[in-house]
């Protein structure tokens, strides 16, 4: 049996989806060959966190459609997701304040930059530039990687709408795409409390 979405409806207009098509779609990412890095337990949530963060009811990033994210993802999904290679994964998402999640966040949005204007570096790839940085603590590491990365595609880029967004920006989209995944966390119950946006607002530590 077949279910379908109506997507839109008009005058002359009638676009429907399949949800059956896309749900055995999903299936197939999670078993994907390029995802054997990312423990099987945490494939579904960082997916989910994928297509949150790069555009759902929150903010997007301009000139970055949702194919550049998914393909850096599954290109670095060890890095970005693993948890082993650099601290923190989009699939282990919590409101904590200090959850490494935005980490994982950080390095999906900056990879995901780097391989756009990857020219622009001295460094094959964004995991390398990011093994070269050094600071005291994992967040100060992930701040200089994306600093790093900005700095040199703004030497490109004429406007600074193409620019990557700076740190604190993305800690404030993390804090919006926080809420949205709550929200969605309790789409299958019948009794939802809307999640307090001051909490999810509030100072977000990422360390």
């Amino acid at each position: 049996m077949n279910f379908y979405v109506r997507l839109k409806t008009e005058r002359l207009i009638n676009q429907c989806a399949s949800a059956t098509h896309a749900i055995n779609k999903f299936k197939e990412t999670l078993i994907n060959p390029d995802l054997h890095a990312i423990p099987s337990v945490l494939r579904p949530q960082s997916v989910q966190s994928l297509y949150v963060c790069t555009g759902c009811d929150v903010s997007f990033f301009r000139g970055m459609g949702k194919v550049s994210f998914l393909s850096t993802f599954f290109q670095y999904a060890s890095f970005i997701a693993g948890g082993s290679e650099a601290p923190g994964s989009i699939g282990e998402v919590t409101l904590d304040e200090d959850s490494p999640a935005c980490l994982s966040f950080f390095r999906l949005v900056g990879a995901t930059y780097f391989r756009a204007h990857a020219s622009a570096f001295e460094f094959n790839s964004p995991v390398t530039l990011y093994h070269s940085v050094s600071p005291s603590n994992a967040f100060e590491k992930h701040e200089k990687w994306l600093h790093i990365i900005r700095k040199a595609i703004w030497l490109r880029a004429d406007t600074e709408s193409k620019n990557m967004p700076s740190t604190s920006a993305l800690k404030l989209h993390w804090k919006r795409c926080l809420w949205v995944i709550q929200m969605w966390h309790m789409s299958a119950e019948n009794n939802i409390d809307m999640p307090s946006k001051p909490h999810t607002y509030a100072k977000h530590t990422c360390t």
